[in-house]
């Protein structure tokens, strides 16, 4: 969000003006947006959810972001060991367009395919190799056992995040304890003072959970992508 390539930058060089940005996690910006929370969101260009949220993307006509190209880098000496491995990568440079990747990106995140079918599917269907080269690594079949064993496969994933979740429930909790104990005991003992406090509990009662959610994130350290803006009204 204060990086001069990110929001400032674009805002700069739009003219854009919002009366609210938020800091999202990845995770998080994309069913934000399709559930109608936010208006815009700075999106991975390849990302699946784009396809799967039926979201539209918007020309960066301006220029104003580089290219984001993925590129192999390998050590110098396994290039001197293995100069084949320069030759089988060579193909693809320039190859894959965004929405490919897009849609390579979905069969793996939304339609939980391996990522090793996927890319042969691509290779096959693109570049025309119907056979794997010598020692290459077989396709594993797409695993459709279902929720417990996508969980299984992810649970580095699903434990950092669970983690996370339940660090910021308790900063929740902790703040909510901290602020209502002694209103609470305040209120009890100075009957003047239960209008005004009432009233701004009910002010707090108001602001919408995404909203309560990114401070929680920019408290916690969690500040991810530049996510999201929604305009003045």
């Amino acid at each position: 969000m204060e990086r001069p390539d990110g929001y400032p930058g674009l805002k700069d060089a739009y003219g854009f003006q919002f009366g609210t940005a938020l800091d999202l996690d990845p995770g998080l910006m994309y069913q934000a947006l399709a559930d109608g929370q936010v208006d815009l969101i700075c999106a991975f260009a390849t990302d699946g959810r784009i396809a799967e949220y039926d979201l539209k993307t918007l020309d960066d006509n301006l220029r104003f972001f580089p290219p984001y190209d993925a590129a192999p880098v390998f050590r110098a000496d396994l290039l001197a060991r293995h100069p084949e491995i320069r030759d089988a990568l060579a193909p693809l440079a320039g190859a894959i367009s965004d929405a490919d990747m897009r849609a390579m990106n979905h069969a793996v995140d939304v339609d939980h395919r391996e990522p090793a079918a996927v890319a042969a599917d691509w290779i096959r269907d693109h570049l025309g190799a119907d056979e794997e080269p010598p020692g290459a690594p077989r396709a594993k079949p797409a695993n459709r056992a279902g929720f417990f064993a996508l969980a299984l496969r992810r649970r580095a994933e699903v434990l950092r995040k669970t983690l996370r979740h339940l660090a910021l429930t308790a900063m929740g909790t902790s703040i909510a304890v901290c602020i209502g104990l002694p209103l609470g005991i305040l209120i009890h003992r100075r009957a003047a003072a239960r209008g005004p406090v009432l009233a701004a509990a009910e002010i707090v009662q108001t602001i919408p959970s995404l909203a309560m959610l990114a401070f929680l994130f920019a408290l916690y350290g969690l500040l991810g992508a530049p996510a999201s803006g929604r305009p003045p009204s």
